[in-house]
């Protein structure tokens, strides 16, 4: 019963762990996409 409990305890906090690194890996791409395309439109716009 409570070693079940414990294995429970710790996949909850991998899987914690893995969501927020692959949501925190998905905002940076979004950032940097978004960023690379304001640079962009800013050089097109200068030119």
């Amino acid at each position: 019963m409570t070693n079940s409990k414990l294995l429970l305890y710790h996949y909850l906090f991998l899987w914690m762990r893995f969501s927020t690194s692959v949501t925190a890996f998905y905002s940076l791409c979004i950032y940097t996409r978004v960023h690379i395309l304001r640079m962009y439109t800013a050089g097109m716009i200068a030119f």
